[in-house]
């Protein structure tokens, strides 16, 4: 027990750590970018269609490319022509890959190289020549001043479902796939993404998840608990609530946890299928309920 306090202090140090970070990066968003869901769909192509990387980094290219383009209009007045406007969208991808950390390009053997080689590929497309290239990441990398790691809604996702009274069974998992789907989908929603920070749509989106968790799964007694996070953060309720009529404007639906079960099983998620079915009680294939303990 004291051993999972402490692991939860941790957590929550982390978290207020990173919450810390949104001010570093504020008045960015306010931004409005008129070719938004151009550009993130292409975001999208790009780390789903062709090289299946973490969808994180979408966030982060986009405030990336973000920040730049604010710099450079609405600071500096300038009009940007499309093909340089075009050319920084990209390096803003070749950026967020380069530089930011997630666990399939830190863990796996070789495959940091991999993804270098597949940039090089992806540049020569898009870029006269490579010194074209190194001085449009050079005038990206100076109008971001070299602060490269933004807090992002999937790293409060995580922080969230991990504070969670439920963290320690199958639901834990859901809570945190449930709210990083919404905030993929949010992305595309220019006046959500203009006027709350990260940490403000994590927590509308995780909780709208953990509403579609039954009552005797998730007690009155554990939300009221979680909620105490407002206080803790600092976060503003009345932005949370506005956040979350937001999302259900835009995202009327939350996959609901048989659902989830079934997603995964047809991903062959095991892992993630057996330890939410178990703790929801979702039947298997043939009708039995999961043999998998609660976590």
């Amino acid at each position: 027990m004291a051993t999972f306090e402490s692991h939860l202090q941790n957590v929550m140090n982390e978290l207020r750590a990173l919450k810390a970070t949104e001010d570093e990066f504020d008045g960015y968003q306010k931004i409005y970018i008129r070719s938004s869901h151009t550009i993130i769909n292409w975001f999208y192509d790009v780390i789903d269609g062709h090289y299946h990387w973490n969808r994180e980094l979408v966030h982060v290219a986009y405030n990336f490319f973000a920040r730049w383009l604010h710099q450079k209009t609405h600071i500096e007045g300038n009009r940007m022509k499309c093909d340089v406007v075009h050319k920084f969208v990209v390096a803003s991808l070749l950026l967020a890959v380069k530089t930011y950390s997630t666990p399939e390009l830190d863990n796996s053997p070789g495959h940091r190289a991999k993804v270098n080689r597949a940039l090089v590929q992806l540049a020569r497309n898009e870029f006269k020549d490579k010194m074209d290239r190194m001085q449009t990441e050079e005038e990206l990398l100076s109008v971001l001043q070299w602060r490269l790691n933004p807090a992002t809604v999937h790293q409060f996702s995580m922080k969230y479902a991990q504070l969670h009274p439920l963290s320690r069974n199958g639901f834990g998992r859901y809570l945190y796939d449930t709210t990083v789907y919404q905030m993929e989908l949010a992305i595309y929603e220019s006046d959500l993404m203009m006027t709350y920070r990260p940490s403000v749509m994590a927590f509308a989106a995780i909780l709208r998840a953990q509403d579609q968790l039954s009552e005797s799964d998730c007690t009155k007694e554990m939300k009221k608990n979680f909620s105490t996070l407002h206080d803790i953060l600092d976060l503003d309720e009345r932005h949370v609530d506005e956040a979350r009529a937001c999302l259900e404007n835009c995202i009327p639906e939350v996959v609901s946890v048989r659902d989830y079960v079934e997603a995964a099983r047809r991903d062959d998620e095991a892992e993630a299928a057996q330890a939410v079915a178990a703790a929801a009680g979702v039947p298997d294939r043939n009708g039995a309920r999961s043999p998998i303990g609660v976590l």
